[in-house]
């Protein structure tokens, strides 16, 4: 019993369906991965799928690297401020990231700045996919589960079994 118990708790521990720390993955931008918006631009936002504990983010352009006036870390979101940018052209974008997993995570983008282009969406209208458990990880947590227990309890059925038939106390008497 002690065995089925030990291994009930460990099926529980191993498949139990809470969330995994991974890596902050990029979810959206303002301006947007290789959108197209107008002048002037005095804001970039960046949206990731966790909340990002570290930020360094550069953005350099047809006149050379941009000095922010202000850098904000808010949850998923991190934002910078400039002076505005008036200037047609490329702009790319280097972020490097660390979410509360503590695993530094880095990549980039660009966006063009272009005369008579619409401005850029706030990433407040961006919507932000939750990040809690889905309904798909807890069935699949569970069926894993009970597939655990399954095969444990069979596994245990047998060897008691086994354990019968080789000392004499499973074989049928012939009397």
């Amino acid at each position: 019993m002690l065995r089925l118990v030990s291994l009930c708790l460990l099926g529980a521990l191993v498949f139990s369906p809470a969330p995994v720390a991974a890596d902050a993955v990029f979810v959206a931008s303002s301006p947007a991965i290789r959108g197209l918006v107008g002048p002037p631009i005095d804001t970039l936002e960046i949206v990731f799928n966790e909340v990002v504990t570290e930020a360094a983010i550069t953005v350099s352009g047809p006149e050379g690297l941009l000095t922010p006036t202000e850098s904000v870390r808010e949850g998923r979101i991190v934002s910078l401020s400039f002076d505005p940018i008036e200037t047609e052209g490329v702009y790319e974008v280097r972020y490097s990231v660390i979410s509360v997993d503590t695993d530094p995570v880095s990549g980039g983008f660009q966006f063009t700045v272009q005369e008579g282009a619409p401005a850029p969406l706030p990433a407040s209208s961006i919507p932000i996919p939750d990040e809690g458990i889905s309904g798909l990880t807890l069935v699949a947590g569970a069926v894993a589960g009970g597939a655990v227990v399954a095969i444990g309890l069979q596994t245990m059925r047998r060897t008691r079994r086994l354990r019968q038939l080789t000392s004499g106390d499973g074989v049928p008497s012939t009397g």
